[in-house]
């Protein structure tokens, strides 16, 4: 290696991993406007921060992207609670990676007594995860806007902080929703008619 190639490879900025919308990979509903959600169980595991795609045409709320995800990813399971004046909150978030009933993630607050909350930030980025800003608005007052970043982070004690750099969440495999229908099949059939 000459000298002059080796400058500049010292010279060259370190490149950092920047994820963004072409590493997300389970993604939800169609249409010309997408969106991302994070999800940052903050607990510590090395894959605590998931990020899901949404699609969509009209009009949507960050809520109805939460829902909608929340639908589509048997992993995944949402609680929220409503707030008078307020709209809807997020109040519990399990992941369940291997569909064995013991998650791999699971946090609440508010209704389920564990010392915190969902904190809910926001940005938008045609390409990458933004910087995130703390959002003035709950799930249910937020407009979705294409390129649009909606993260929530898990705040115990209730310190709050932005989502970490996240992983892609997966998608199911074929042979889990085949699987999940048939069990889904065998319990109509066995209740009562």
């Amino acid at each position: 290696m000459n000298k002059t190639a080796f400058f500049f490879l010292l010279a060259a900025p370190a490149s950092s991993f920047c994820f963004g919308f072409s590493d997300i990979v389970n993604w939800t509903g169609t249409g010309s406007n997408r969106a991302a959600m994070v999800l940052d169980w903050n607990d510590g595991t090395a894959d605590r921060s998931l990020a899901w795609g949404f699609r969509w045409d009209g009009t949507k709320t960050a809520e109805d992207m939460l829902r909608a995800i929340d639908g589509n990813d048997p992993r995944l399971t949402l609680s929220f609670t409503f707030y008078s004046g307020l709209g809807y909150a997020l109040t519990q978030a399990t992941y369940d990676r291997d569909l064995n009933g013991t998650p791999e993630h699971d946090e609440g607050g508010f209704n389920a007594g564990t010392p915190g909350y969902w904190a809910y930030y926001i940005g938008n980025s045609p390409t990458a995860v933004p910087t995130w800003s703390s959002s003035d608005f709950g799930i249910s007052g937020v407009t979705l806007e294409n390129n649009d970043w909606d993260g929530l982070s898990w705040a115990p004690n209730f310190v709050d902080g932005p989502p970490a750099d996240p992983q892609a969440a997966p998608v199911p495999e074929p042979l889990t929703f085949f699987a999940l229908a048939g069990l889904l099949a065998i319990s109509r059939k066995r209740q009562p008619r």
